[in-house]
């Protein structure tokens, strides 16, 4: 029984280790499927660069630098000539390797400085005619009766010194005095 366990056990290690290599290549087809499209890419977009700058000479504006990238396999050791294709592979649980990212395009130029705005202001109007006159208005009503003047009625020497001031109106009002002398047993008289 040992025996048919080790054996099985054997089967399916050789089963996994099977499965992982083959994933593995499956791998390295697709990344040497991406290294072909970006080499194209680059291609284009440096046949894109040199475009752009014949266009900014023609038109007298320096051309754009581009920085140096490889744009050919050198020497042939990034990737070797196409294999005999191989059988299709089961369907694995295994995810894809992440796909490559593309190339940053290059700024383009800087535009021309535009010209100065118009900033437009109009002359002074002239001053406009002075209006007509107003009709006149209607007469107002006539004003309430203007009270009684009040004037000084009379003004007298009170007893004890003081002014008593009255008026026509009626009222009265009392102004320290002296208007009189009055002897207290602590006058002196000189």
């Amino acid at each position: 029984m040992i025996r048919k366990f080790g054996w099985a056990l054997v089967v399916v290690v050789m089963a996994v280790l099977g499965v992982m290599l083959g994933s593995g290549l499956a791998q390295v087809r697709a990344t040497s499927s991406d290294l072909d499209r970006a080499w194209s890419e680059i291609g284009e977009l440096r046949g894109a660069v040199t475009q752009a700058n014949d266009r900014l000479e023609t038109q007298g504006a320096p051309p754009v630098a581009v920085p140096d990238v490889v744009t050919e396999d050198p020497g042939g050791w990034l990737q070797g000539e196409q294999g005999i294709p191989g059988r299709p592979g089961a369907d694995s649980f295994v995810p894809g390797p992440i796909g490559v990212t593309g190339l940053t395009g290059l700024a383009g130029a800087t535009g021309a400085t535009g010209a100065d705005g118009l900033s437009i202001k109009g002359d002074t109007g002239d001053t406009g005619a002075t209006g007509d006159t107003g009709a006149k208005g209607d007469t107002g009503e006539p004003g309430a009766d203007a009270p009684p003047p009040v004037s000084l009625a009379s003004v007298v020497c009170a007893e004890d010194g003081s002014w008593v001031v009255t008026l026509t109106d009626g009222t009265t009002s009392t102004t320290p005095g002296p208007c009189r002398i009055v002897l207290t047993s602590e006058t002196t008289v000189p």
